[in-house]
């Protein structure tokens, strides 16, 4: 059998939940993909600037951090103070237990319907045509 272990530490938690980020040029919703207890993984539909401190606020919970790294539509941020103890077991309750890839992203979803054929040899899924 083949075990495994995990390549990060500290532990994180795959989540889907939306939440806001202030930032020095306004407030941007935003959705938290991964969180630790020290940062979050974060995706936003604004351009973001790096190295700037940021009030992120979940679930009626706020947190003071900074950006630490962009890519594309993902932010890394890094929390000034832990998650106490109580926060993360809450949302640990609320991790994904059946997600999404990790490379998923909004911007990428086709927007055109899809249609079925179904043969007795096969099974096709293709373009919709009008």
């Amino acid at each position: 059998m083949l075990v495994t272990t995990p390549k990060r530490k500290p532990r994180r938690i795959r989540l889907l939940i939306e939440g806001s980020l202030e930032t020095p040029v306004g407030q941007i919703d935003v959705r938290v993909r991964d969180l630790s207890k020290r940062g979050a993984l974060i995706e936003v539909r604004e351009r973001t600037l790096c190295d700037v401190d940021v009030k992120l606020t979940l679930m009626g919970d706020s947190r003071k951090g900074r950006i630490v790294w962009r890519a594309g539509s993902r932010i890394g941020i890094r929390f000034n103070r832990s998650l106490s103890e109580q926060a993360w077991n809450e949302l640990a309750g609320r991790q994904m237990r059946v997600g999404a890839p990790r490379n998923y992203r909004h911007d990428q979803i086709e927007t055109e319907p899809k249609r079925l054929k179904v043969t007795p040899r096969s099974i096709r899924l293709g373009p919709t045509r009008n």
